[in-house]
This record gives structure tokens, C-alpha cells and sequence, in this order.
């Protein structure tokens, strides 16, 4: 915040929320500007990201309305390599406040309206956030532990059911999709 403030930025703060899409929801409202920087307070964005969000902005498409950019995990400062967190992926970087409906669920937090879509920055090491995950097997449960305390409510809000099948059949497909496919 002092940082932001130096830069002249006016910091809204907020009390306390187990995740960032609870906050957000209430926040983004607070901003002067159509489009959000989205990062979370464990991600670094490099400086050659900066420059190119920079020479993109001016020139965006009245139909974009969200920005994905490269991601890379780090658990124990080291990036990851395998499973579904490791190697290339992305994040929403960007976001055009009129054009998504901020939403306070884990894992996503807007639905992007009618009309509009997203645009995808290509994979660079140069440009990847670094997402610093997780320093440690205590930290790595520890998060677990909470995502699996506040996850359910949000998948029953949506709707999501499941049963004994699902129960059964997700962790095969997820260890299939970590350790085999991706090669974790």
C-alpha cells in the first residue's frame, strides 16, 4: 500500500477475507478506471509483462474483456515442471470492469458478458508471472486445507452436485491429469 500511495495510486483497503474474490467483488466498484490489474499479493510480474500490457492497453478491442497472461508456479522457489500447476499456464491479468460480472468464487471470480471475450498473451519465460505457490510442504497443506474448507460452499452455490461416482472417480482423474499427463 505504501508503495501504491508513492506512485500516487489511491489505496482502498478492506478488512481481512480468506481469498481475494471475496474482496474484489466489493473493491472493484471503488476504481476510477474501466480496467483492473488483477495480482495476487504471492506473484511477481516481470518488467518485460509490464511493457508489453503497457503497449497493448491503448490500442485493446472494445470486445476484449479480459486479459490472460503466462504464469509460472514456484513451490520452494523452484518453478514447477509437472502436474497441472506446472510448466506454461495463465491468469487474468486484465480486466474490463463493464464487460465481466465480478463474482465472489474460488477460482475464476467473473463471468465474462455477452458479446465479449478473452485475449491470451503467448507463453514467454521472460514474461511469465512468477506465482511464488508455495514455500513449503507446511504451507502447501496449509493452503489445501483452507481451499478445502471454502471450496464446497462455493460449488453448492453453483449448483454442483455430485454423488458417490464423482467421489470415487475424481482423485483417479486428478492423479491421471498430475502425475501421468503432465508428468508430475
Amino acid at each position: 500500500a505504501r508503495v501504491a500511495e508513492q506512485f500516487g495510486a489511491r489505496v482502498v483497503r478492506h478488512a481481512y477475507v480468506p481469498i481475494a474474490e471475496w474482496a474484489r467483488v466489493t473493491v472493484a466498484p471503488e476504481a476510477r478506471n474501466d480496467w483492473l490489474l488483477v495480482v495476487d499479493p504471492d506473484e511477481v510480474v516481470p518488467e518485460r509483462l509490464l511493457a508489453e500490457v503497457a503497449d497493448l492497453l491503448p490500442g485493446i478491442h472494445a470486445d476484449v474483456a479480459a486479459v490472460d497472461a503466462p504464469r509460472q508456479y514456484y513451490f520452494r522457489d523452484r518453478p514447477l515442471r509437472g502436474t497441472v500447476w506446472g510448466g506454461p499456464n495463465k491468469r487474468r491479468l486484465l480486466v474490463r470492469r463493464s464487460a465481466v460480472e465480478l463474482t465472489p468464487t474460488i477460482w475464476g471470480g467473473m463471468k465474462i458478458r455477452p458479446g465479449y471475450h478473452v485475449m491470451e498473451l503467448q507463453f514467454t519465460p521472460e514474461t511469465a508471472i512468477a506465482h511464488y505457490w508455495a514455500s513449503g510442504y507446511r504451507e502447501l497443506i496449509a493452503r489445501h486445507r483452507k481451499y478445502l474448507r471454502l471450496e464446497p460452499v462455493d460449488r453448492q452455490a453453483a449448483g454442483e452436485v455430485t454423488g458417490y461416482r464423482a467421489v470415487v472417480a475424481t482423485p483417479w482423474r486428478a492423479f491421471r491429469e498430475s502425475f501421468v499427463t503432465r508428468s508430475g
